[in-house]
């Protein structure tokens, strides 16, 4: 992942990646901010999961 994150800012110039993430993914949560992801928004109830409404969460990283 680190190496796709270098490739995406160093070699592809982009200055944001930016993803969701349900808010019940606790371990993709912490894995993404492990990498220096931040939240930038909160999507309430936005998907269905097991029969019941949960948030997403979106996620970004800036080039530094």
């Amino acid at each position: 992942m680190k190496l796709l994150l270098y490739r995406a800012f160093a070699e592809l110039k982009l200055n944001r990646i930016y993803l969701r993430v349900l808010s019940t993914n606790l371990g993709g949560l912490q894995f993404f901010r492990s990498l220096g992801f931040v939240e930038e928004g909160r999507w309430k109830e936005d998907s269905i999961q097991d029969g019941r409404g949960v948030d997403s969460l979106w996620l970004s990283m800036l080039r530094a």
